[in-house]
């Protein structure tokens, strides 16, 4: 069991539990969003006529402003009250997606995906520095599983939307506007004083957290790569291994199932024993899933029970790495480290579909399974010699 060492005094607990129900609610509106204009974004293109190359850099844009401008945001905070800064990345991110649809340029759109980015990334920086402060150290785990949980299911719901508004026009765009905007009543619950870490300055170079808790940041690396490279490149191992058309795109849907009903049962896990352990676990259940991938992904019956628990074991580095993150570092350090989390996270996003591109390349079309494995292993011994050596 994991011990607690940040008890919180009853009366403000429901203050505690307030902050976490806002938060959580307004990053589900956030990750239906983003579930929205990824599609739509990429449909549009593709009837525009815009070569694959071009599509593929416009939407790195995101991942991109992640990698340049979060390193900057603790250094902000401390001028912006959270609770004004929340509000001011929704409304940013509104404008953006009002602008898309204004405006349908391609090259209009990089700037505004790159500005959106900046916005998303911000959101994602406060929310999970937020949480990890609040949370008391015996439910940690749980509460950010749940946070995972819920932005899963926000992104895999919010295409369903699409089926009432269609992808022609306007509407689309305004409808994920009103999906946004859904995010902020529940911001209200929120208190006037933001906590004092949010407020502060780091005192390490944002970098130089990495050093500390090595396993914990790594782990949503490995997350970003692995998550990346299934979403990009999954259908089309599919059909290259013999899987029809519609069977190959409904493997994204379990993958994407994993994501959600996994991570609080594994956030549950990292509260109850050696959170190092649990990663461990995953990295292992990643390279097993990976290493049987292409004896069976010609067998649906088999391959999408696998690929269900594969997505849930992906999504279990992200919570439990989050976690650890919340573990390890206290008082300013901590918005440093959240905000090296999400870069490490958007570098991974951004790689993971170039390695797994020039696997398949290399060896067609099993390389996709090669690059994960390589990729779990690889983790997978680093955590056991830092947990052999005790460190």
């Amino acid at each position: 069991m994991v011990d607690s060492n940040n008890s919180v005094p009853p009366s403000s607990k429901s203050v505690m539990w307030r902050s976490a129900t806002a938060l959580i609610a307004s990053i589900t509106a956030s990750g239906a969003s983003i579930g929205m204009i990824i599609p739509l974004l990429a449909v549009s293109m593709e009837r525009m006529d815009i070569s694959s190359t071009v599509i593929g850099l416009n939407s790195a844009m995101p991942p991109m402003a992640s990698l340049l401008v979060t390193p900057f945001i603790p250094r902000l905070l401390p001028l912006i009250p959270a609770r004004l800064f929340l509000p001011g990345c929704l409304c940013l991110s509104i404008c953006c997606v009002l602008l898309y649809g204004i405006f349908p340029n391609v090259w209009f759109w990089f700037p505004l995906r790159f500005l959106n980015g900046i916005a998303i990334g911000g959101l994602f920086v406060v929310s999970e520095v937020w949480l990890n402060v609040i949370a008391e150290e015996r439910w940690r785990g749980r509460l950010i599983g749940v946070y995972a949980s819920f932005f899963a299911l926000g992104f895999a719901i919010g295409p369903i939307l699409f089926r009432f508004t269609g992808l022609d026009g306007f509407l689309p765009y305004l409808a994920i506007c009103g999906v946004l905007s859904l995010a902020f009543p529940p911001l209200l619950l929120i208190p006037r004083e933001s906590p004092k870490e949010l407020l502060a300055r780091p005192t390490m170079a944002m970098f130089r957290l990495l050093h500390i808790a090595p396993a914990a940041l790594m782990a949503v690396f490995v997350f970003g790569m692995l998550e990346a490279k299934m979403l990009a490149l999954l259908s089309i191992y599919a059909l290259r291994t013999g899987l029809d058309e519609y069977t190959s795109i409904l493997t994204i849907t379990v993958f994407a199932a994993g994501n959600v009903l996994w991570p609080l049962p594994i956030g549950m896990l990292a509260d109850m024993i050696d959170r190092r352990v649990v990663l461990l676990l995953c990295a292992l259940g990643g390279l097993a899933s990976a290493v049987m991938l292409p004896f069976i992904i010609a067998t649906p019956e088999i391959f999408f029970p696998l690929l269900f628990l594969f997505g849930g074991i992906v999504s279990g580095l992200y919570t439990v790495g989050l976690t650890l993150v919340g573990q390890r570092f206290r008082g300013a350090n901590i918005t440093a480290a959240n905000a090296l989390f999400l870069v490490l996270y958007s570098l991974g996003s951004l790689s993971g579909p170039i390695v797994g591109g020039v696997s398949m390349d290399i060896w067609n079309p099993h390389g996709l399974a090669v690059s994960m494995i390589v990729l779990s292993g690889a983790y997978a011994l680093f955590l056991a010699w830092r947990m052999l050596s005790g460190r």
